[in-house]
């Protein structure tokens, strides 16, 4: 029981993907030229020149219209059904479709089953008939011959207009646009506009190195030949140093009195040399007693 029920659910939600996908992309076709007085213009391949309507996939994915529906009535979505499952029903990613309303529609999948009049209206609906993809009205009551109203590609607000030239399968053009170069060209044939800004911003570029470099030198120099000056002490430096170079009276400890207890004693016994300048212990080890005060205690005085 569980393994059908994921199977059914797998199987749900493949299948609303998949609309949603077909969907988005059939939400991209667009109703982009139209032709309705056809006397020099287009002729199909039946040599008949009838009215005529472009579809532009605008959209970067292909886009097959088999089973979608045409219509000039708006009571009646489904008056023209598209064949399903031909090749040629398949729009590449922005590219056209053209449909020759000349009435009959035994001719080919691009053959609508009804004309257009001069004042009309037009839709592309879904596969279900209940979906409307795109849709306009026309009026074009005098309308002179082999002249086309659609949309220009570089016309962001996408308003219906009278063609400069009808381009069926094509893209819509009003004018081409120029370059800036070409424009400047234009504007400064003989090159003294460029040759002016050119040699401007050269000497703008030399002056503001100038100008850094010369500021830069001088900054450097001051810090260069600035002498340094002697740090102030603070107070309580002065109080440290004042107290350090105060001569410290102090009592000596039991070591120095020993030692001059040993040298009266050795004195007085006559174990010391005489000297014009004053006396000195005779040397009775290998080391100094004055070197190491430890071995004065290691024998206690007579």
């Amino acid at each position: 029981m569980r393994t059908y029920f994921w199977k059914y659910f797998s199987f749900l939600l493949l299948f609303v993907s998949a609309h949603k996908v077909y969907a988005d992309g059939i939400s991209s076709v667009r109703f982009n030229e139209i032709m309705v007085n056809n006397q020099n213009n287009y002729q199909d391949e039946f040599g008949d020149r009838s009215a005529w309507v472009e579809v532009f996939n605008s959209s970067y994915s292909t886009i097959n219209l088999g089973g979608c529906y045409i219509t000039n009535d708006p009571n009646s979505p489904t008056k023209y059904r598209i064949p399903k499952g031909l090749p040629n029903t398949i729009v590449p990613p922005r590219s056209y479709a053209l449909f020759v309303f000349s009435g009959v529609s035994d001719r080919g999948v691009f053959q609508v089953g009804f004309k257009l009049d001069s004042v009309g209206y037009l839709a592309l609906y879904d596969q279900s008939g209940k979906i409307l993809i795109d849709s306009f009205s026309y009026a074009y009551p005098d309308m002179p011959a082999d002249v086309s109203f659609g949309i220009y590609e570089n016309d962001k607000n996408r308003q219906w207009q009278q063609m400069n030239e009808a381009s069926p399968k094509m893209v819509n053009y009003n004018k081409i646009e120029k370059t800036r170069a070409e424009k400047f060209y234009e504007n400064d044939r003989h090159g003294f506009v460029i040759t002016l800004t050119i040699m401007s911003v050269v000497f703008l570029a030399l002056l503001c190195l100038a100008v850094i470099f010369t500021f830069t030198g001088r900054f450097f120099k001051k810090q260069t030949t600035k002498t340094p000056q002697p740090k102030q002490k603070s107070n309580k430096q002065q109080k440290t140093v004042d107290v350090v170079q105060q001569p410290q009276h102090t009592t000596a400890d039991d070591s120095d009195i020993a030692a001059i207890a040993l040298t009266l004693h050795l004195y007085f016994d006559n174990q010391h040399e005489v000297e014009q300048t004053g006396f000195y212990l005779k040397p009775q080890h290998s080391q100094s007693a004055w070197a190491s005060k430890v071995l004065n205690f290691r024998q206690l005085p007579k």
